[in-house]
């Protein structure tokens, strides 16, 4: 599940849910048909024979009853629609009990029998009476016939107390069914529960935890720390986001640490120097390689200018240097040459030092630097400086 999109996630784990409440109705609407069956067969077999034995019992009661009315007033014709409608009803409440007869236990069997011999004894005791033997049909409806009566009136008591154990027994197992169904449907549904809460679980920790951590890595990245470890790892969004974040920390640190190279050896004065990163110099970082390479090329070549210019002072000083002295030995040969006094060619040789060192402190107090212009300046002022010497010692020796 780690490698499938978010979308798939959450398809699978909603899918999953209603999967399980399916299967959850599935077996309510299972249990609830199972037990509806039951109870339709408790109502339609011992009740039904239990009804219709104890129907059965009256109608033949009906009839016996009819015949004795007729037997003491020895009118047929006055009973006889009544006996025959009763016999009819007798006849349909039998054809009842013997479609249902089959699940029924033998107290049926024997009301059906009994009933069958009463329908031929009463055929018989009509056709008595018929004819006027009307001593004949009171022996055989005091007789055989008040016997299957009895039986009969047994056999409907013995089917009405079996309806009642039938039903005790069904209401027992409708019990125990309705019970037993409540029971697994209450355990489906804490597993189900369960499932529900675990795979909900599992849902916010696979897309909670990647969030975290890319959340803790964006922080880390504004207040300036490049170097992050992301974990996850996956083929869905997050994962996605989190490659592209890993991506995102090298080239930055890679950047950075190219960068902090490239500038620490110029800082050192080495600019014979290469990237080390150049693929990594991609999109707006590209302006930066090509902002780091021309300053590059700018700061050497002012440093080359810089160098020309320093060799070019230190050749004026060389000069300067060079001048004094020669002016030094010059004025003070010629002095001694053309005055004969010694002391005269000192004077003026230590002039020209004293007077050059002033004027490098007079330079240093108005904040002019040694260049070009002020080394010409000094090496005027040396030649101006012997010609001045050797003007006023001439004025002082005449």
């Amino acid at each position: 599940m780690k490698n499938l999109k978010i979308s798939q996630k959450l398809i699978v784990s909603f899918g999953t849910i209603l999967l399980i409440s399916i299967i959850l109705v599935v077996l309510s609407i299972t249990a609830l048909r199972s037990i509806g069956d039951k109870s339709h067969q408790m109502y339609q077999g011992p009740f039904t024979a239990a009804t219709e034995g104890m129907s059965v019992a009256e109608k033949m009661y009906n009839v016996w009853g009819s015949l004795n009315a007729a037997l003491v007033e020895e009118d047929l014709a006055k009973y006889e629609d009544q006996i025959n409608a009763c016999a009819t009803e007798v006849v349909a409440g039998l054809n009842t009990l013997q479609e249902i007869a089959g699940s029924s236990g033998g107290s049926v069997q024997t009301l059906l029998n009994e009933s069958s011999e009463a329908q031929a004894l009463i055929g018989e005791i009509l056709e008595l009476m018929g004819q006027g033997k009307w001593d004949e049909a009171r022996v055989i409806l005091m007789g055989d016939f008040s016997k299957i009566f009895a039986d009969s009136s047994a056999a409907a008591e013995a089917i009405y107390k079996e309806a009642n154990v039938a039903a005790e027994d069904m209401n027992s197992s409708v019990t125990r069914t309705t019970n037993n169904a409540a029971l697994f449907l209450l355990a489906l549904l804490v597993l189900a529960v369960a499932i529900a809460v675990g795979i909900m679980i599992i849902l916010i920790k696979g897309l909670t935890r990647p969030i975290y951590e890319l959340e803790e890595t964006a922080k880390a990245i504004s207040i300036g720390k490049i170097e992050n470890t992301i974990t996850y790892e996956s083929k869905d969004e997050l994962g996605v986001l989190a490659d592209s974040f890993r991506k995102t920390c090298e080239v930055l640190s890679s950047v950075i640490q190219d960068l902090s190279y490239l500038m620490s050896e110029m800082a050192r004065g080495n600019f014979d120097i290469r990237t080390k990163a150049e693929n990594f110099y991609i999109g707006d970082f590209q302006p930066i390689l090509s902002a780091i390479r021309e300053m590059n090329r700018n700061l050497s070549n002012t440093l080359l200018r810089i160098n020309d210019a320093s060799d070019q002072l230190l050749s004026s000083l060389k000069s300067v240097f060079q001048t004094m002295i020669m002016a030094v030995i010059v004025s003070m040969v010629i002095i001694f040459l053309f005055f004969g006094d010694l002391k005269a060619s000192l004077i003026v040789g230590t002039s020209i030092p004293i007077s050059i060192l002033a004027a490098l402190v007079g330079m240093w107090a108005a904040g002019f630097s040694l260049n070009m212009i002020t080394l010409s300046a000094l090496v005027l002022g040396v030649g101006m400086m012997v010609d001045n010497s050797i003007v006023v010692l001439e004025s002082c020796f005449r």
